[in-house]
């Protein structure tokens, strides 16, 4: 049984020998116990901080069947993960005072992160890209390690400040779901014995893609479709049809149909009025800006980066702007010419949600504020360029 020890008293316990990649840093206090371990690059375990070291005490546990890490993972302090096979993508994030436990499987996709103060549990759990649960979210409660227990989520998933996910019964959810602060998902109710009469139910709960739940409760045994929103504090009791706008106690329709509703023309170039000036004051803090609107753009100097908007690019413009010596051009639709860039530019078409080009503060910036706005792009950086997810 191969062992590694490291200073701080930690230690490393294998059944078969561990695959270990380049710069793994291991803190003081971690003991893993595990039948195959497997570590990417630059991987951190136990470290934090030195300026946030002091919040929480050294130590990791970790006791597993298979411990599967990608490179860039870090689990930070005071984190216990116990159970079967753990799977962390690379980037993935476990902050500080987190706890694990899944019976058979837990899959956490690329760039994920699990905040300070949260629970994973369950029997298998599956997790796409970009989850961001905030503190104190949990997933679990009771029945969650029995036969039925299941959770399957897409990618970029919100779980909000204190959200349950109770997985007695199977719950899917599906890409660009958001469940905001103190959302819960109950698949099981009862308390009272049953014998008595008093109320109980078990059922599966499914939320569709681009989902909005900013603050409710959804009971089991209930499906939500895709593109719905559900107002905050309803009770959802019964199912949702795709596109509805949903509220109360219990929950009723209010407005089928509703969603998806683009924008006309008109409506489009007005929003990105008032962004693109939301985004040239944001900028201020630490660049000099320059905000010039027109008739059929917006244009927004941050330093010496050009960051322009154009619904439909004419071939002149796009020659134009390419000019310059660095630029990010925010566009409809991308021209035919928009294959192979150089360095200085990165393109981004907002239809087809493509990003091309070259990598920047500003334009890493820009897409965040977009996705403040739930305008996301299944693209990630590596090495200074944006590269589609598989």
């Amino acid at each position: 049984m191969p062992t590694r020890e490291f200073s701080g008293g930690s230690l490393i316990v294998s059944d078969e020998e561990v695959a270990w990649g380049e710069n793994v840093s291991i803190g003081s206090d971690v003991k893993i116990f595990c039948r195959r371990l497997s570590m990417g690059n630059n991987v951190k375990v136990g470290i934090l901080e030195e300026d946030k070291s002091f919040r929480y005490p050294g130590g990791v546990r970790i006791r597993v069947d298979d411990l599967v890490l990608g490179d860039d993972v870090q689990i930070d302090r005071h984190v216990m993960i116990q159970g079967g096979n753990v799977d962390a993508a690379c980037r993935v994030k476990i902050k500080p005072d987190t706890t694990i436990r899944v019976a058979k499987q837990l899959v956490i996709g690329a760039e994920g992160t699990v905040h300070e103060h949260c629970e994973v549990s369950g029997v298998e759990i599956v997790i796409g890209r970009r989850l961001w649960m905030m503190p104190h979210a949990k997933i679990g409660g009771g029945s969650a390690f029995e036969t039925h227990s299941k959770l399957e989520i897409g990618d970029w998933c919100h779980l909000g400040v204190r959200s349950l996910l109770n997985t007695a019964r199977p719950i899917t959810i599906g890409d660009e779901v958001g469940l905001g602060t103190s959302t819960r998902l109950y698949t099981h109710g009862v308390y009272a014995s049953a014998l008595d009469g008093k109320p109980f139910k078990f059922g599966s709960i499914s939320i569709g893609n681009r989902t909005w739940i900013p603050g409710a409760i959804v009971n089991p045994s209930v499906m939500i479709g895709e593109d719905c929103v559900i107002g905050v504090g309803s009770v959802v009791t019964s199912n949702i049809a795709k596109g509805s706008l949903a509220t109360g106690i219990p929950a009723r329709v209010i407005k089928e149909n509703a969603y998806p509703s683009p924008f006309t023309k008109p409506e489009r170039f007005g929003f990105f009025l008032d962004f693109m000036r939301t985004f040239s004051e944001i900028c201020s803090d630490k660049w000099k800006v320059n905000y010039k609107p027109n008739q059929s753009s917006i244009e927004v100097m941050v330093g010496e980066t050009l960051v322009c908007y154009c619904s439909e690019l004419s071939s002149e413009q796009f020659s134009e702007w390419l000019s310059k010596k660095h630029v990010v051009v925010l566009t409809g639709i991308l021209p035919g010419a928009a294959k192979d860039v150089s360095p200085h530019v990165t393109l981004i078409g907002l239809l087809a949600k493509r990003i091309i080009g070259n990598a920047t503060p500003i334009s890493e910036r820009l897409i965040v504020q977009l996705r403040r706005y739930g305008i996301r792009f299944n693209y990630s950086e590596e090495n200074g360029r944006y590269v589609a997810w598989d």
